[in-house]
């Protein structure tokens, strides 16, 4: 008696023994790298930030605060220095989206099943994660904790360049080294169309130097920091499984990954520009 099922090894039925068809091979790994490699394409900000590949809850410890090296006179001592560390917990939390469909469609030639699920599975599953790295609230159904949470949006500033020089103002001079500027696209366009007092488009051949666009930022939001500030990991990369359906003659694939992501306390500043009204 044996059952076809998402494994890639095979188990031969015995007497005590249930069989296992390992129709996992027809799940290639090339989905999974396809679904990496166009998030990093999509989004500076995914692409940008620290990522590990560690099983089980893991805490990374960093250090918050501590005392500045001090002038001294010959034969004086020096003093010793106050720190304080912390740490970004993070846990295992789950992502998942099945993607069901016919016998009819999952018969299509191989390469083009594989564009479909990575079609699907990206709109589904990679959307979701960078958003909650973005704007996970830590809680609601078990999000990760991203990068906005807890920050009071700045929301000051004539122009969009005047919005970014006031949220940058807000880091500390720490958290100021290696920060990046990024914004939505609808802050992206009004600095791409921004005219001047002479009636010029500075910036309509491109953003300033150290500004960058990224989709996944909502409205007119800004963020800045140096997103190596924010750690996200991933137990296993995306598993895809395959279930099929005999009654219904369907086939789901079911995408599945734990991962959970966090920031440094102050290491990032967020912003809203508000347009001026016509």
């Amino acid at each position: 008696d044996a059952v076809g099922t998402s494994a890639t090894t095979y188990v031969a039925s015995a007497a005590d023994t249930q069989g296992i068809n390992n129709l996992g091979l027809y799940i290639p790994k090339s989905i999974r790298l396809e679904l990496e490699e166009r998030a990093r394409l999509e989004s500076p900000i995914y692409n940008g930030i620290r990522k590990l590949r560690v099983r089980g809850n893991v805490d990374v410890p960093y250090l918050y605060a501590a005392d500045n090296a001090a002038w001294y006179v010959e034969l004086s001592n020096t003093a010793n220095e106050g720190q304080e560390h912390k740490a970004i917990t993070l846990v295992g939390r789950e992502l998942a989206k099945n993607i069901e469909i016919t016998w009819k469609v999952d018969q299509m030639t191989p390469e083009g099943l594989i564009d479909f699920l990575v079609d699907e599975l990206y709109e589904k599953m990679y959307k979701a994660k960078v958003t909650a790295i973005i704007y996970g609230t830590g809680v609601t159904y078990n999000q990760p904790s991203g990068i906005t949470l807890g920050l009071v949006a700045v929301t000051t500033g004539a122009t969009p360049i005047d919005t970014i020089a006031d949220t940058k103002a807000t880091l500390g001079e720490d958290a100021k080294v290696g920060a990046g500027v990024y914004v939505s696209p609808a802050v992206a366009d009004a600095i791409r169309y921004y005219k001047n007092s002479e009636g010029n488009y500075p910036f309509l051949a491109g953003l300033p130097t150290g500004i960058v666009e990224d989709p996944y930022l909502a409205n007119n939001d800004i963020i800045v920091g140096n997103l190596r500030n924010y750690v996200w990991n991933e137990q296993e990369e995306i598993r895809i499984d395959r279930d099929i359906n005999m009654p219904k003659r369907t086939v789901i694939y079911g995408a599945y990954q734990v991962c959970d992501g966090g920031a440094k306390v102050g290491a990032f500043a967020y912003g809203q520009y508000t347009p001026a009204s016509i």
